[in-house]
């Protein structure tokens, strides 16, 4: 990618004016983001090649969605391009972020993003979508995409996992009786929209405690509610940080009972187990071996709880 200085140079000023300062945010692991002052205003713009525009574009559509469903969202300024980046301007949203958060006020937190996930659950459309377009596409995907293709790899005498010692025969067989389940109980299970990345560093938190949610980057059309539990879920498995009690203020905002992960653990340990799995997979294929490696731990941490052997 070019020097940042330049790309930004080239932006047409009707819309930020002259550029005054320039400072690289933390986060943005795929696009290079930036708090921009200028002649007319504050604004944040993240930057990736052109190849990316499609998904610049999905998260346009989540932002405007998200506002027109009274979820604070910063609002879209502009999306330009050139022939070899997109480039996205939002405004600015002064407030905390991340660790900056007071360690008291992540348990509410963590209840809005439950609101904020019900109501855009009910969405069943994605322009842009990379793998599907609406609900009924992406649950045929998952079903005969991800559940079938885990199911005929793991049932292989050499599959990745059995072969480097990651999995044992035992509990291959359990994985197997897990997403053999996922896949009966999968057509009474609704698809909407999630966000895909919930976490304190995708929102934004003003001096009046509104909880602006951004980063749309990872938005899909998948199973709900039970994908976004299991996003919460696997957080509580994974890190140490994460107090049980996120989980449940997230229930709570999602207007879902307390023991609703326990009720639901077949459903729900399947999910993970096919997402962790998935990755490792994809990171295989695309010769992703940072990748590999953080999805790698992440299985080996969690796997005795979601195998449950």
């Amino acid at each position: 990618m070019e020097n940042p200085s330049k790309i930004l140079k080239n932006i047409p000023n009707e819309k930020l004016g002259e550029i005054k300062s320039v400072k690289k945010l933390h986060g943005g692991k795929v696009n290079q983001t930036y708090k921009v002052t200028s002649q007319k205003g504050v604004f944040v713009v993240r930057i990736n090649t052109i190849d990316q525009i499609k998904v610049f574009r999905k998260e346009i559509y989540c932002y405007r969605t998200a506002k027109e469903l009274s979820i604070p969202s910063p609002g879209v300024i502009k999306l330009y391009q050139d022939s070899k980046n997109c480039i996205l301007v939002t405004k600015y949203i002064p407030g905390v972020s991340n660790k900056k958060i007071d360690k008291s006020k992540r348990a509410y937190i963590w209840e809005k993003l439950g609101e904020y996930s019900k109501v855009i659950s009910e969405i069943k459309e994605l322009p842009y979508g990379e793998d599907a377009l609406n609900a009924d596409d992406a649950k045929s995907k998952y079903t005969e995409g991800m559940i079938g293709y885990a199911l005929k790899e793991f049932s292989k005498d050499d599959d990745y996992f059995l072969r480097n010692g990651m999995l044992n025969k035992r509990e291959i067989e359990r994985v197997l009786d897990l997403l053999n389940y996922l896949k009966q109980k999968i057509n009474q299970i609704n698809f909407g929209l999630i966000h895909g990345d919930l976490s304190l560093s995708n929102v934004v938190v003003n001096e009046k405690g509104v909880v602006y949610l951004i980063d749309w980057g990872s938005a899909n059309l998948l199973p709900v509610p039970d994908f976004q539990v299991m996003e919460i879920y696997l957080n509580s498995i994974l890190k140490e940080s994460f107090k049980s009690g996120y989980l449940s203020a997230f229930l709570k905002g999602y207007g879902l009972e307390e023991n609703y992960n326990f009720r639901n653990k077949e459903t729900i340990n399947a999910m993970s187990f096919l997402n962790l799995t998935d990755k490792i997979r994809w990171a295989i294929d695309n010769d992703k071996e940072e990748a590999l490696r953080n999805y790698e731990k992440k299985l080996m941490k969690s796997k005795n709880q979601l195998l449950m052997v």
